[in-house]
C-alpha cells in the first residue's frame, strides 16, 4: 500500500495526515509501521506528541489482536504522554468495537460513506494593514486572484454574487477554456465562516469541470497582526474525495500541484494588498 511506504519515508512532512489516512483504511498491514513511528522523535517534535496520538488511534481502529498488543506495550512504554494515549484507548476498547476494522470479527453498523480528506497549508508575511490582508483574497476582483496556473484555468467572471462575502453567501464561478474544459461555469463558491480580520472559510463544490474525482474543496484564510504593517497569513486547503481508488493520486495532487497553485494565488493576493485594490463585495 503506497501510504504505508510513504509513512516510512522521511523526505516529507505529512506523517500526521498519513496516520489519519491509515486510521481511515484500518489496514492490518499498517500496524508495524504505526507502532514504529509513534516513537520516532524526529517526526514528532512537539511536546504533546500529536503523531504518536494519531498512531495510537489508528492502531485502536484497526483493532486486531496484534494492534491491541502494540497498544498494551505503549501503555507501559515509560513515556507518560504515550502511555496516557494508549491507556485511554484500552479503557474504551469495548465501547469502540463498532468502529474497529473487519479483522476484529466484530459486527459493524451500517454507516454512510465518509469523505477522505487531504490538507495542505502555506504561510507568509504580508506588509500591509490587517484589514487589507483579511479582505483582499475574498472581496477583491476574483479574476485578479485566480489568474490561471499550470493545468488550472483562469477565472473570467462570476454571477449571482450579490451575497458574496456574507456567511451563507455564494457565487457562480466561470473559467476560461482549456484542453480539458470547454469554458464557462465551473463551480459554486460558498462562504461558510467569516470572523472579521481573523478567518475565512469557503467551500467550492458543484463542479462543472473535470474534478479528478474530488467531491469538494474547502479553503481557509487566517490573518494575524504580528506588529503594525506585518501580518501573518496562513492559507489552507482541504480536498474531499470519496474515491478510494484515486485517493493516493489525490494526495499527491494536493501536496504538489495544488500547493504550487496556492503559492501563485498567494502572490497575486500580496500584489492586490500592495496596490490597495478596491473591494467589489461587502
Amino acid at each position: 500500500m503506497i501510504l504505508i511506504r510513504l509513512f516510512d519515508e522521511d523526505w516529507h512532512y505529512e506523517h500526521e495526515n498519513i496516520a489519519l489516512s491509515l486510521q481511515h483504511y484500518r489496514n492490518p498491514l499498517a500496524v508495524d509501521i504505526l507502532y514504529k513511528n509513534a516513537f520516532r522523535e524526529e517526526l514528532d517534535i512537539q511536546d504533546y506528541k500529536p503523531l504518536a496520538r494519531k498512531c495510537v488511534w489508528a492502531l485502536a481502529d484497526i483493532g486486531t489482536d496484534k494492534a491491541k498488543a502494540y497498544i498494551e506495550r505503549m501503555a507501559v512504554c515509560g513515556d507518560p504522554i504515550i502511555e496516557a494515549f494508549a491507556q485511554k484507548r484500552l479503557n474504551k476498547w469495548e465501547l469502540e468495537l463498532p468502529r474497529k476494522g473487519p479483522g476484529t470479527r466484530q459486527p459493524r453498523p451500517q454507516k454512510q460513506e465518509k469523505s477522505m480528506q487531504t490538507t495542505t497549508e502555506i504561510s507568509t508575511i504580508f506588509h500591509t494593514t490587517l484589514e487589507r490582508a483579511f479582505k483582499s483574497p475574498m472581496l477583491c476582483d476574483i479574476t485578479k486572484v485566480h489568474t490561471g496556473y499550470g493545468i488550472t484555468p483562469k477565472v473570467t467572471h462570476c454571477t449571482e454574487d450579490e451575497t458574496w462575502g456574507q456567511v451563507g453567501g455564494s457565487r457562480k464561478v466561470f473559467m476560461a477554456k482549456t484542453p480539458t474544459f470547454k469554458g464557462g461555469e465551473s463551480s459554486l463558491d460558498k462562504v461558510l465562516e467569516r470572523k472579521e480580520n481573523e478567518y475565512w472559510k469557503i467551500e467550492i463544490s458543484d463542479f462543472k469541470t473535470w474534478s479528478m474525482g474530488f467531491e469538494k474543496f474547502q479553503g481557509e484564510w487566517f490573518t494575524k497582526e504580528l506588529e503594525a504593517g506585518n501580518i501573518l497569513v496562513r492559507y489552507r486547503y482541504t480536498m474531499f474525495s470519496k474515491s478510494i481508488l484515486f485517493y493516493p493520486l489525490h494526495w499527491v495532487f494536493t501536496k504538489t500541484v495544488w500547493r504550487n497553485y496556492m503559492k501563485h494565488v498567494l502572490e497575486n493576493i500580496r500584489k492586490l494588498t500592495l496596490e490597495e485594490a478596491p473591494y467589489l463585495n461587502a
